[in-house]
């Protein structure tokens, strides 16, 4: 099994997945990182392979972490052996996991979303908290809908923080994007049922 060390915090791979906090490096390669074992996966069980597997120099031996490994070879992707204060960098955390992996963001256009496949569905406009939109993301996961609709300018459902809250639910659930103009338009052929909610509503 190839596997690469690497103990440089200034080394060129480590400084391009830092960069993954950063909105604008994230749109720019269309990948996200995701921390710890079990958000891994999660994902590994949707078949969504990291295309980079970072494992800290103390992680304990785990059946799942050798499936993480043979998942990610297997798909392309690259394993890579930090140190913890890599770790710590990366996660900017005092304890930091010792599994992180990054992987590649999946959006679905409107026009893909096939109404027909769950019986609810979410849309949000203008989202602007991170933790309050993986949260949701992860509710709306759990109570069997097809996925969250992002209208307009909203926060990024694959920063850091959001997908820290979506406890994994970032893989399970269709995620797609539109702006106001472009969801009104697609919204006037859906067949079912549409319920607005808004915060000063009186009734």
């Amino acid at each position: 099994m190839t596997e690469r060390l690497i103990t440089s915090l200034t080394n060129d791979t480590i400084k391009a997945v830092r960069a993954l906090h950063m909105r604008k490096e994230r749109e720019a390669t269309g990948r996200f990182l995701a921390e710890g074992l079990k958000f891994i996966g999660e994902a590994l069980d949707q078949g969504r392979a990291p295309v980079m597997l970072l494992v800290g120099q103390d992680a304990r031996p785990h059946p799942l972490l050798d499936r993480a490994k043979a998942e990610t070879l297997k798909s392309g992707g690259q394993i890579i052996v930090v140190t913890h204060a890599i770790l710590e960098k990366i996660s900017r955390r005092d304890n930091p996991q010792t599994v992180l992996g990054v992987f590649e963001q999946v959006y679905t256009p409107l026009e893909a979303i096939q109404p027909d496949a769950k019986p609810c569905w979410v849309a949000l406009e203008q989202v602007r908290d991170p933790g309050n939109l993986g949260t949701i993301i992860r509710t709306a996961d759990s109570a069997g809908c097809g996925g969250v609709i992002l209208i307009g300018d909203c926060v990024d459902p694959f920063s850091v923080e959001a997908v820290r809250a979506t406890m994994g639910s970032v893989f399970a659930v269709t995620i797609s994007k539109a702006s106001r103009e472009e969801f009104l338009a697609w919204r006037a052929s859906w067949p079912g049922s549409v319920i607005g909610t808004r915060l000063d509503a009186t009734q």
